[in-house]
């Protein structure tokens, strides 16, 4: 079941990222390139493609690690240019429907 995902902070993670990567592979680049990793105070990373037409959000779920995908038929996401943001649930969905958040611009 999909979890509530409101109370959730989002780190976009810039660098881009190899998304035929499932669980283990972007759990292990979250820990070789950002030390300790953790899942359970409610935050999630989103890792973007180097076209910036596909991304994936990987999430603690109550039970298990959760993950999402989306992959852009035109278009490109938000290059944003302050690494590792954080992203409150509300704003990711604003970006990810192509708006840049005011700071970012």
């Amino acid at each position: 079941m999909i979890a509530n995902l409101s109370d959730r902070q989002f780190i976009i993670v810039t660098e881009p990222t190899n998304l035929r990567k499932g669980f283990d592979g972007l759990f292990h680049f979250l820990q070789q390139n950002y030390g300790t990793v953790d899942f359970f105070n409610n935050v999630g990373y989103i890792f973007i493609n180097r076209r910036r037409n596909m991304f994936k959000c990987l999430y603690w779920e109550n039970d298990g690690l959760a993950i999402w995908n989306k992959r852009l038929t035109k278009g490109t996401l938000t290059d944003f240019k302050v690494e590792n943001r954080f992203l409150s649930f509300s704003e990711l969905l604003i970006v990810l429907h192509g708006f840049i958040p005011p700071e970012n611009q």
